[in-house]
């Protein structure tokens, strides 16, 4: 009898965790900071800096970096990086992301936003979305994983190019002729 009432409130603690969560709970999640971040562009009274300061109190908790920087050196390279070289890299690469997305949000115009059904592929999110701004229309998918009772995300699609893979494709490049400390000077460098 024991045995049948652990089973059954294990069944109910794993029907409350968070690795059930859907899609559309990840989407709600993201919708709400991308709505915050809007109204932050919106407000009159803040001046560039403090908007800048505002979004990016927004969305930084939303990416995880880390992972982002590891995924985007891979495998080959990322392992025979040391500690030091890895805290280095990830660095450089949140100061690299930072500025690209911030500047691209501090641009944002858009009109109109138009949520596509989410996807759940193997306890991933795949949010696609379109950003509409007079006649241009892009196609994003932002990739999101579960972690500690909230959401992160591990990549950007636009226009089917993920941020990942082209990061991936120059740190190559650069590995391949150049070593590690060249790396790190070009991605602190304010462009590649």
């Amino acid at each position: 009898m024991k045995t049948i009432m652990f089973f059954i409130l294990s069944l109910l603690l794993l029907e409350c965790s968070p690795a059930w969560a859907t899609a559309e709970d990840a989407q709600a999640f993201f919708k709400t900071k991308l709505d915050n971040v809007l109204l932050v562009l919106k407000e009159s009274n803040l001046d560039d800096q403090a908007k800048k300061e505002r979004v990016m109190q927004i969305i930084i908790p939303v990416f995880d970096l880390e992972l982002m920087a590891k995924l985007s050196v891979g495998k080959k390279y990322w392992s025979g990086f040391s500690n030091t070289q890895k805290q280095r890299f990830t660095d450089a690469f949140r100061k690299r992301l930072q500025a690209s997305y911030l500047g691209s949000i501090m641009k944002f115009t858009t009109e109109e936003i138009l949520y596509q059904t989410p996807l759940n592929e193997r306890k991933k999110i795949y949010l696609p979305l379109k950003l509409i701004s007079g006649d241009t229309r892009y196609e994003m998918l932002y990739k999101l994983y579960e972690s500690q009772n909230t959401w992160k995300i591990y990549d950007v699609e636009i226009e089917g190019v993920s941020i990942i893979r082209s990061y991936r494709a120059q740190i190559n490049e650069i590995l391949g002729k150049a070593d590690f400390e060249e790396l790190v000077q070009r991605f602190e460098k304010p462009s590649l």
